[in-house]
C-alpha cells in the first residue's frame, strides 16, 4: 500500500515557546477508520517508526480500514531538536519534563492539521516513556474546559514501565548510571560511517533491527558545528539524560490515573519477556503490577527473546501486534 506523508512544524508553549515537528502518514485513498498516534521513548526520534507504520498498513490490507498515522517527535529530539536547539541549551540542561511533549501533542490534536475524522478516532501507540507521554495527553484533553477537539479511545503501550510510586527510590538508583553512560558516549564523528560502526558495536543499537538502522543511518546525523567536516547526532545524550528522571516519575505517578481508565479505554500491554534493561527489584514490581491488573487490560502480551527496545528490535512483530489489537476491535464491534 502506497503511502503520502507530510510534515508539520507547529509551536506549542508549556512554559516557554518551543516548536515540534509531526509527520502524517496517509494511503493514497483515505477510508474512514482509526487515526494511529506514535509517541515515542527517549533516545529514539520519529523515524525509527517507519517500517512499524509501513508494516501496519501493508499487513492491514482489505481487513481493516486505517485512515492515516501520525509520528509526534520529542521537542528535544531529531529536527525539533535542531529547531529549539538554542532554547535547551539556554534552559533545558537539566531536565525535559514529560509535560512538555504531552503538551505538544495536545496542541497538534487541539490544532486543524488533523481532520474532524482523524480527531474522533485517535489510537495512541507509545513506546517506553511515550507510553506515559500519551497517558499525561489523555489527562490533558480530558480537563480542557471546552468541548474536547480529540477523543483517544485506545492505548497501545509497548515496553511501557508498568509500574507506581513504589518504584521511584529504584528508579532514583538507576539514573546516575544513565547519566554515566551517556555521558561517556562520543559525540562526534568523521563520517555517518563511522558513526554506525560505532552503535552497532555497542547496546542498545547492536540489537536493532536492520532496517531500523538503515533508517537511523539516513535520519540520525547532522553536521557537527564543533566540528567542521564531521557528524554529530540531532539528538544529543545531554538532552536524554534531560528527561531520564522526569518521564520516569511521571510514568510512575500517572498509573494512579491509568487505572482509573482501565475499565471503560481498552489498554493493550506488550513487554518483553526479557526486562534486564531494569534493576531485578523493579522487575519484580513490573510483574506484581502486570498481574494486579491483568485482569482489566483489554490484551497483555509477552513477546519472547527480544530487549526493552521492542519497536527497534522487532518492529514487524509490534506492528503484526498492533493490527491484531485493531482487527480485533473492528471484530467486537460487530
Amino acid at each position: 500500500m502506497h503511502l503520502v506523508s507530510r510534515s508539520v512544524t507547529f509551536n506549542y508553549c508549556y512554559d516557554r515557546p518551543l516548536q515540534c515537528i509531526a509527520t502524517q502518514y496517509k494511503p493514497d485513498s483515505g477510508r474512514p477508520g482509526p487515526t494511529l498516534l506514535f509517541a515515542g521513548g527517549i533516545g529514539l526520534n520519529q523515524e525509527t517508526w517507519q517500517p512499524i507504520i509501513h508494516e501496519i498498513f501493508r499487513l492491514s490490507g482489505s481487513s481493516i480500514n486505517i485512515h492515516s498515522a501520525w509520528v509526534v517527535e520529542r521537542p528535544h529530539h531529531g529536527d525539533a531538536a535542531l529547531l529549539n536547539a538554542r532554547v535547551l541549551k539556554e534552559h533545558y540542561t537539566e531536565l525535559f519534563i514529560n509535560l512538555q511533549y504531552a503538551t505538544a501533542i495536545q496542541t497538534l490534536l487541539n490544532s486543524d492539521e488533523l481532520s474532524p475524522e482523524e480527531k474522533e478516532n485517535i489510537v495512541g501507540v507509545g513506546f517506553s516513556g511515550g507510553c506515559a507521554t500519551l497517558i499525561q495527553c489523555h489527562e490533558l484533553l480530558n480537563k480542557q474546559s471546552d468541548l474536547r477537539t480529540a477523543t483517544i479511545r485506545m492505548l497501545i503501550f509497548v515496553e511501557s514501565p508498568w509500574v507506581g510510586m513504589e518504584a521511584l527510590p529504584l528508579y532514583k538508583v538507576m539514573y546516575p548510571f544513565v547519566r554515566k553512560a551517556n555521558n561517556k558516549r562520543p559525540k562526534s564523528w568523521k563520517s555517518v560511517e563511522d558513526a554506525m560502526a560505532w552503535l552497532g558495536s555497542h547496546l542498545p543499537w547492536s540489537t536493532f533491527h536492520p532496517d531500523v538502522m538503515q533508517t537511523i543511518s539516513e535520519t540520525y546525523f547532522c553536521p557537527d558545528p564543533q566540528n567542521p567536516g564531521c557528524v554529530t547526532t540531532k539528538t544529543t545524550a545531554e538532552q536524554e539524560t534531560t528527561a531520564f528522571i522526569d518521564n520516569g516519575m511521571a510514568s510512575m505517578k500517572l498509573m494512579t490515573y491509568l487505572r482509573t481508565l482501565l475499565h471503560r479505554l481498552p489498554v493493550h500491554l506488550v513487554l518483553s519477556s526479557s526486562r534486564k534493561f531494569w534493576l531485578p527489584e523493579i522487575q519484580n514490581l513490573i510483574a506484581a503490577s502486570v498481574k494486579q491488573d491483568r485482569p482489566l487490560l483489554a490484551s497483555f502480551t509477552e513477546m519472547p527473546g527480544k530487549g526493552h527496545y521492542l519497536t527497534a528490535e522487532a518492529p514487524y512483530e509490534v506492528a503484526s501486534r498492533v493490527v491484531h489489537f485493531l482487527e480485533q476491535d473492528v471484530k467486537a464491534k460487530l
